[in-house]
């Protein structure tokens, strides 16, 4: 079921499926968030949890046990419940059951708040350890912005630009099973805070950069200027994709990743995952505003 939020600046529809962001829109009518095209990719803005990425084979490690959990977890492809709706904001919630627990052992609570506010939509995710054990997770966004956002503008036009100056690299994404090859890594930025975008780029899958100082970054037009920008504090990882040679490119951050080459397949091992102590929560929160 769709919802939607809207002022006198921005508008917005949720699907309850997945609480995934559905449209992002100025009051011109122009979109900004990537429609969904099978012949590229049928995502628009999936929320990835309890992992991000793929695991080894699918499979890993809870407690001794082995369990099956798709790329970016299960939550995209559930059904949410709306728990509240104000004038500017949504919130939907996702509770463990017992099909949940057939790949993902623990009893959790996933609420997801839709915030406008201005030119700005905020995205809260909040995650609740309803157990009495402790429970190991990863949480992502994976929102696509159309690029070029106007229909006379060129893919290569647009610019991802940092706060930062940056120093980093990236891992190779393996093609084959989508886990991190550590040690082939590609340069993404060297001494800049911008990379001008090409579709070539991507032709080796994302990019998952990390150790970023920065904690925004704009996607924007070299001409116009116009375009989006994205603040992502609590996010240690960032991935930034497209699917081969299409008009759109994602914005991602992150918790942890995809399995690396040198792990083993024991969830709690992941690099970045997180802990969550028995009756806990934790809550997370990125930030996306029309430039």
């Amino acid at each position: 079921m769709l919802l939607q939020l809207t002022n006198n600046k921005l508008y917005i529809e949720i699907d309850s499926l997945g609480a995934q962001l559905m449209s992002l829109r100025d009051l011109v009518g122009t979109e900004y968030l990537w429609q969904g095209d099978e012949k590229y990719w049928k995502g628009r803005s999936p929320i990835l949890f309890p992992v991000v990425g793929s695991l080894r084979n699918k499979k890993t490690i809870i407690d001794g046990k082995e369990y099956t959990i798709p790329q970016h977890g299960f939550a995209r492809i559930n059904e949410f419940k709306l728990k509240k709706k104000l004038t500017d904001s949504a919130v939907y919630s996702f509770s463990s059951n017992q099909e949940t627990k057939k790949s993902y052992p623990f009893d959790f609570e996933l609420e997801v708040t839709y915030t406008i506010s201005d030119f700005s939509l905020i995205v809260s995710f909040k995650v609740m350890n309803k157990d009495n054990k402790s429970m190991p997770f990863g949480i992502g966004a994976h929102p696509a912005f159309n690029i070029p956002i106007l229909s006379d503008e060129n893919f290569e036009d647009y610019k991802i630009q940092f706060e930062k100056i940056e120093n980093c690299d990236s891992p190779v994404v393996d093609q084959k099973c989508a886990t991190i090859i550590s040690k082939e890594r590609v340069v993404a930025l060297e001494d800049t805070n911008s990379i001008n975008l090409k579709h070539e780029m991507f032709y080796k899958d994302a990019l998952v950069l990390e150790n970023l100082k920065s904690r925004s970054v704009s996607m924007n037009s070299i001409e116009t200027g116009r375009g989006i920008q994205m603040d992502f504090h609590g996010f240690d990882y960032f991935g930034i994709w497209q699917a081969p040679d299409a008009p759109f490119v994602c914005l991602e951050p992150w918790t942890s990743t995809a399995t690396l080459d040198v792990e083993d397949d024991n969830l709690r091992h992941k690099r970045g995952i997180i802990e969550l102590s028995p009756g806990k929560s934790k809550e997370f929160c990125y930030k996306i505003t029309i430039i």
